[in-house]
């Protein structure tokens, strides 16, 4: 599932825009975690971008692609200049980006919370620890909305409730209907 919840495009534009100008990092930095980018790659060049700047060093895909020494294609790095865009649609870029890392975020929680369930775990336990583990995505600067967040986990605690509808089914056993 976690495949489609993603977007190359977006994240290289990003990335792109950010090495042509370094003065994103502000926009950048203030809505996407390094975590936030899908690709293992991308993930290197915005920790290495990071870096650079923060040490007053200039990120260009010049050097970004030096000091990644290999464990990012350089073509890869320079083909990321092909990608940029404006600053307003980097910030816009940006959200889309945390948004589909909310999402998979989600979808691991979720993934998470049915093996504990399947672990014979309360279901009461089970709705908690989700609760506590939504928390913390949404303390972590998760763009996940507490209306969703809430409507979601009352919806949890619904189905734990037992239902109050009670449909005999006929079995054709006299001893049991």
């Amino acid at each position: 599932a976690n495949e489609k919840l993603f977007s190359q495009p977006h994240e290289r534009a990003v990335l792109g825009s950010l090495l042509a100008d370094n003065n994103l990092i502000d926009t950048v930095g203030r809505i996407l975690s390094d975590g936030d980018f899908y690709s293992a790659d991308n993930q290197r060049i915005i920790k290495e971008v990071k870096r650079c700047l923060l040490n007053d060093k200039t990120a260009d895909n010049v050097t970004i692609g030096h000091n990644l020494n290999g464990s990012v294609r350089g073509e890869y790095i320079e083909s990321l200049s092909d990608y940029s865009i404006n600053g307003d649609t980097v910030e816009e870029y940006c959200h889309t980006i945390k948004s589909l890392a909310d999402s998979r975020r989600l979808v691991d929680l979720s993934k998470k919370m049915e093996n504990t369930a399947n672990k014979g775990i309360k279901a009461s336990d089970v709705i908690t620890d989700f609760q506590k583990k939504l928390d913390h995505l949404s303390s972590m600067g998760s763009e996940i909305s507490t209306s969703f967040r809430d409507g979601f986990i009352k919806e949890l605690n619904e189905l734990d409730k037992p239902s109050k509808r009670y449909h005999r089914v006929p079995t054709g056993w006299k001893t049991i209907d």
